[in-house]
């Protein structure tokens, strides 16, 4: 019998391929996305992943079982070392140091998607609050995944490589 997680995939495939069509991500594969807007792109992601340990922490506190809170223990190791050992660094390849990025606020899209996830977990609780979070770690992954397997000849010369080295684990 198929797993649920397998029947949507199918069903949604197609909306699934689509989002590795998308121009930001192709021009990424390809080297050619103007750098102003990965930069940005970049520091607005920085935002959207502090929110994310944010969310991460408030689940480990949801977390009933032992082994659910050392799972969320684990991801939220694994978020942090992200951070700190592949976002950071590369936003200072791009010339973004630590005062560009204190000055810098999230845009509202950022804090509504934030807002919307922290709303799931205080008032959904846990189970809620994940799946809402993971959606987003879920799409990065498989299109991480896809635009390597599609433009892995590409990917090696561009700029933006490290993007899909993260992603595509």
């Amino acid at each position: 019998m198929a797993k649920l997680s397998e029947i949507l995939y199918e069903k949604t495939e197609s909306l699934w391929l689509s989002s590795t069509e998308e121009p930001f991500l192709v021009k990424m594969a390809e080297g050619t996305l103007d750098q102003s807007l990965f930069r940005n792109y970049m520091l607005q992601d920085y935002f959207y992943i502090l929110e994310y340990i944010k969310i991460l922490k408030e689940l480990r506190s949801l977390a009933k079982k032992p082994a659910m809170q050392r799972f969320m223990e684990e991801i939220i190791s694994v978020t942090e070392k992200e951070c700190f050992l592949v976002h950071i660094p590369e936003m200072k390849k791009l010339g973004i140091g630590d005062e560009e990025r204190e000055k810098t606020k999230a845009c509202q899209v950022v804090w509504d998607y934030t807002s919307y996830i922290h709303k799931q977990v205080k008032e959904e609780g846990f189970l809620a609050g994940l799946t809402a979070l993971l959606q987003c770690s879920w799409s990065y992954a498989y299109i991480g995944r896809k635009m390597t397997e599609k433009y892995g000849s590409t990917i090696p010369l561009s700029p933006y490589k490290a993007w899909f080295e993260a992603y595509s684990v």
